[in-house]
Formats: structure tokens, sequence, C-alpha cells
């Protein structure tokens, strides 16, 4: 390739595959920075109070750490403006992309590649590259991009690959001075940061320090691993990994802080290692396992063919080992790992690339998989943003084999190789990634995408209808909500949802039988005693209200809406005082509670302490809470602590927003009188 070659190599390379996968991923998900919250979102971030306040980051503590404090850090930027939190996620996605160019470029830097026959510098570039960009635009990686709360997803990957990427520069090295570290010990050390950061934000991160011996094992001189030096270099990532099984045992061990309850004892513990790692119990080990023989195969078949993507598959749990679909698949797998070994060992015999990366690329797959896709069972037996660790090595194996085909098979150069594949599969896949997208618009279009793709599961249905009921197609809701009931009508919080809808519509006959009917399928559901009871508020009916709302809270001692409920319905009565007691009760437990701070600010201007008032409203205003009433409120409680300049600003404020309020103007016209 001679000089023409020169653009895509050294520091040059670099800048090319940033630019490259920056464009990419910009073109693939530029749309999405106003896409709305979904799913999980809701209780990760929109509801969760515990972001709202960097405070209650330190001491760190939790599993999800790091995750979560991402999240506090967009929220202390920009509170709940879904934009800041889409560019924090693209971003991610595009270092992950970096990241793996550079992890395929260090694998032809050990000594299984680096000594390679016809060894091209500048087909390294290319298929460093390439892989950047499969990854970059997968259509797969969608869901763990778009979909705010798979973050956990995308930045676990990006310490993951931080620190494959930052091992193998130190052991291609071995500590001799290289670039502006001076030493590549450096790049060990942050390696380790990388991995005790990696475990800190989601559990698949357990498995780094397994691939790191692998990446030994096949890339480095057999006898290398003989030496103690280099076994011990692995103990602080295997340290780093413990965190994950430790935090169950301090979750057992959490019950001795329970009043009067006794210390955990040794078969405590070890019972709750058993059990602990199970996010649910209505699918056995045994279920979970064999079904994902099949799942996993199904995400091979998303690989090559995104079509039909979901986020919420209606998929069959397995029961029997010995049924035709589980065997198979599992011979299918078994004779996808053998043929990778065979192609690793054919091609690192011959002193090829193809099949060793193949080799890398399959091993990195089962590997990263194997935490969601073995013996511990989760609820959701697929998630497509699964696929994303995974779906890292898979690119630079994927890449590779493309290479090898128009490479040495055709003949054609690295450079004309990057321009067919583009064309054959990266723009392809962009442009599917691109419509997939598109459905992640609004909780609507997402919801309808289920439904269709996954007809006899209830849960869509219900999403789906409250996406309606929040848009106000209250109608619509009922429908969707009594389709799911005919999917599955032991859902308890079905009927809670449709009493909200009938009450909503002034049904309040319905709504209550709704509400019942959700207790009556299960007394430890506090959402209906809530609603019940501020609907009975509503009613007038207010010593009916007291006793839901207080046995809401007796089930849930930190339920913020009930707290604010009963402050409602001690308002009604003239109590006030005990109103405003629940009001801050509400708001300790939510602090984003913007219902009870507008009623606890209003109670305080009604009962002449003005100024705490005005803290409550100037709260408000610092949560995205402005309208006409608050300023209005807030002009008045200045007023009346003799605050006339900032009585002024407040309904000025208030005439910007609406021009044609006549009281703002006849206040505003009278304090600048007596100015």
């Amino acid at each position: 390739m001679g000089e023409d070659s020169k653009w895509i190599e050294g520091r040059n390379g670099f800048l090319v595959a940033a630019a490259a996968v920056l464009v990419a991923v910009l073109l693939v998900y530029l749309r999405t920075l106003g896409y709305d919250f979904h799913f999980d979102d809701k209780h990760t971030i929109y509801e969760n109070n515990t972001i709202r306040s960097l405070y209650n980051f330190w001491p760190p503590s939790g599993l999800r750490y790091i995750g979560n404090l991402s999240f506090a850090m967009n929220y202390a930027i920009g509170g709940n403006n879904v934009f800041g939190y889409h560019v924090v996620n693209i971003l991610i996605h595009v270092i992950n992309g970096i990241l793996v160019w550079r992890l395929a470029l260090l694998l032809f830097d050990t000594p299984t590649l680096s000594g390679a026959p016809n060894r091209s510098r500048a087909r390294e570039y290319c298929i460093a590259l390439t892989a950047a960009l499969f990854f970059a635009v997968q259509p797969l990686n969608t869901q763990a991009v778009t979909y705010i709360a798979q973050r956990f997803a995308s930045l676990a990957t990006l310490f993951y690959l931080g620190a494959a990427v930052c091992y193998l520069k130190y052991a291609v090295t071995r500590g001799a001075a290289i670039g502006p570290f001076g030493s590549g010990r450096v790049y060990y050390v942050v390696a380790v940061i990388f991995a005790i950061l990696a475990v800190n934000v989601k559990e698949v991160s357990f498995t780094l320090p397994f691939m790191l011996v692998f990446l030994e094992l096949a890339f480095f001189p057999a006898r290398e691993m003989l030496r103690a030096n280099k076994l011990l270099a692995f103990l602080p990532f295997f340290f780093a990994a413990a965190l994950i099984p430790l935090s169950f045992v301090r979750s057992v061990d959490a019950i001795s802080v329970l009043p009067g309850a006794a210390a955990p004892t040794v078969g405590d513990i070890i019972g709750g290692l058993a059990n602990v790692p199970a996010e649910t119990k209505d699918i056995s080990r045994h279920d979970y396992l064999v079904t994902q023989f099949r799942v996993v195969v199904t995400y091979m078949r998303l690989l090559v063919f995104p079509i039909n993507q979901n986020l919420d598959y209606d998929y069959p749990i397995a029961t029997r080992f010995f049924s035709a679909p589980v065997v198979l698949s599992l011979l299918f797998l078994m004779f996808v790992a053998a043929a990778a070994v065979f192609a690793y060992f054919k091609s690192k015999s011959r002193g090829g690339y193809a099949g060793v990366l193949l080799g890398f690329g399959a091993a990195w797959f089962f590997v990263t998989l194997s935490v969601e896709s073995s013996v511990i069972p989760i609820r959701d037996v697929i998630y497509e943003h699964r696929m994303y660790l995974p779906l890292a090595g898979v690119s630079i194996a994927v890449s590779a084999v493309f290479y090898r085909v128009f490479c040495r098979v055709l003949g054609l150069s690295p450079l004309r190789t990057v321009f067919i594949v583009s064309v054959i599969a990266v723009l392809p896949y962009a442009a599917a990634a691109y419509v997939r997208n598109g459905v992640w618009k609004d909780e609507i279009t997402l919801w309808q995408d289920v439904v269709k793709k996954s007809p006899d599961k209830a849960r869509g249905y219900n999403n789906l209808a409250v996406a309606y009921q929040l848009a106000g197609r209250y109608e619509d809701a009922l429908v969707q909500y009594k389709s799911a009931i005919a999917k599955d009508p032991e859902i308890v919080e079905l009927y809670n949802n449709i009493g909200l809808t009938y009450v909503a519509l002034k049904r309040y006959d319905e709504a209550e039988a709704n509400y019942k009917e959700s207790i009556r399928r299960s007394t430890r559901f506090y959402e209906p005693y809530t609603n019940l009871g501020r609907l009975y508020g509503s009613l007038g009916r207010y010593g009916e209200a007291e006793l839901y709302l207080k046995e809401a809270l007796r089930i849930k001692p930190d339920h913020a809406k009930a707290f604010y409920g009963l402050g409602e319905v001690y308002m009604e009565q003239g109590y006030l005082d005990k109103a405003a007691k629940e009001f801050r009760a509400a708001i300790r437990l939510d602090s984003g509670n913007l219902s009870a701070r507008v009623a606890l600010a209003n109670l305080y201007l009604a009962t002449g302490e003005f100024s705490l008032a005005v803290e409550q409203f100037v709260e408000l205003e610092k949560l995205d809470y402005r309208t006409p009433d608050l300023y209005y409120n807030l002009g008045v409680a200045y007023l009346r602590m003799g605050k006339k300049k900032e009585a002024v600003a407040e309904f000025e404020k208030v005439l910007k927003l609406d021009p044609s309020d006549t009281g703002a103007r006849r206040m505003l016209d009278a304090v600048v009188k007596g100015l």
C-alpha cells in the first residue's frame, strides 16, 4: 500500500478511527437526544430520590455505585432534562468504539500475532477500524445506548475494555519505558483502577480477571504464566471481582443491624451466597440454564440478522433438558465453540491472524455473556443490552474474518476492503440501527412495537396503557388494560392502574372497585391503598381516606405519596399543623415531590409563615417547576415580607409567561406605585 496507507497508521490512525466512530455514532444516534425516559428509567432516574443530591454518594457504597453516581452527576447539571443523559450515553458509546479499535491493534502487538509472516500494519489498522465501526453501528447496541437506564451496560463495558486495553499495553511491554507515562507499569495500575470501577457499575464485570488470564494464555508464551510474578499480577483483578460476591455476604450481614436480630451464622452467609444471586425465584436455576442455550443462539441470530428486535421478548421458559430445541441449541453452541478452538490453533500454527482472532472473539463472547446466561436466574431471560459487552470481541473477530476473505482470498488491498465491508455490512447495519432508534421516540411508539411483537405478553399492553394514560388518551388506555387482563388477570398492578384511569375520567365508583380488586388480590401492594385513600379524600370521605393512607404507610413506611395524601386530607379538614407535618415527611422522603412542595408552600403562605413559603417556592423553581402561579405566590410572599423589589421581579416573571394575567398586572402596578 506504500505511502497511501500512512494516513491510517500511527497518530493519524487514531484520529481517523476516532473521527470515523464519532461520525458513525452521530449518524445513528443524534436523533435520540430528545427521546423520552423509558421503562426502568422511571425508578432508576426519574423517581430515584438518591440521585437528587451528590451528598448521598459519600461514602461510596453499593455494587452499582459508579453507574448511579453518573446519573446523579447528570441530575446535578440538568435535572430531569433528558438531553444531558442521552449526551453522556452517546459519548460513552463513542469511547467504547475507540477502545474496540485500540484493543484490536494491541492484539496484533502480542507475541502470537506480531511475528506473523507478511505482516501488514496497514491491514491491522484497517481491521481495527472496521471492528470499531461494526461495534458503533450494530443495531443490538441501540438498547444499551438509547435506553438511558442501560448505561450500566455501556459504562461497565467502558471500564472493562479500558482495563483490558491497559493490561495488554502493559503485557506487551512488561514494564519497559514507553510513551508519555515513562513506564509500562503505569498501564498496569490504570488497568487495576478500571477493574475496580467496572465491578462497581455492573455484575458482568466479574468475568474480567478470567478474560485477562485467557488473553495471557492465548496471546503470550505459555511459559510466562508459570512465573510467580505473572501469577501475582492477576491477584488485584480477582480481588476486585470478589467485591461482587462479597456484596451478597454484606447483604446477609446487614440482618444483624436490625433491632433484636442475631448475628448471621456461617450457614446464613452460605445461604445468602446461594440464594441472593437470583433475581427471581419463579425460574429455577436448571430451567434458566437450559433456556439460555436457546437464548444465546437467538443472540447469535440477531448479531447477523437484527430483525424483529424487541425490548420485551415473549420468550418461552424451557423446563426439560432433553427437548429438541434445547439439545439442538446446545449442540450448535458446542459446534461453534469447537470450530473457534480449531480455527485458533490452526491459524496460530500457520502464523495467521483470522483464526486466532476468531477464537478470541468466541471466547470473549461466551465468557462475558456467562454471568447473565448461565445458572443465575434473572426475571427477563433475554435482553438485547446484555450483548453490548460481548459485541466488543465479536466485532474484532468478524472484522478479521472479512479481511481474511477479501484481502487474501480475493486479493484486495486493505483500504479497498474497508470500503467494501462498509458498503455491504457497516452501512446496512447503521441503517437498521437508525430505524430501530425510531421506535424509542416515546413510550407510545416503544410499547406499540412491543405489543406488535409480543402479542401474548401482558406487560406490553399494561405499559402501553400507562403511556396512553399519561398522554391523556384514557379510553385507549382502558382498551389496553383490558387486553392485559385477558392475557394475565393475576397482575395486581393492572387493577390499580385501571383505577387511576377511571379517576381521570371521573368515573369514581369504577375506580373504587378496581382499587379494591387490586387490594383483594394482594394485601402487600401499597399503591392501591394510597390511591383509594386519596380518592376518598377528594370525595370528602376523610375517615376512610385516613384509614387507607395509614395502611399504605404500614406496608411501606417510606411511601412519600401516602404522606402527601394524608397532608391533603388534614388540610381539607383544617388541621394545618398536621398537614404541614405530613407534607414535610413526603418531601424528606422524596425531595423532588413537586405536589408536596407546592402544597406546603401554599400552606405556609396561608398561615403567614412567609419566609418558609419563600424557601419552598425557590426550591420548586430549582426543580424546574416554573409556573405563573408559583411566581405570583412568591411575589405575594415577598410583598408580605416587605421585599417590594423582589415582589416586582416575581410579578414580572408571571407576565412574561402569561401577559394576559390581570391579577399579576394589578399587583405589579400597585407595588410599583408604592416604591
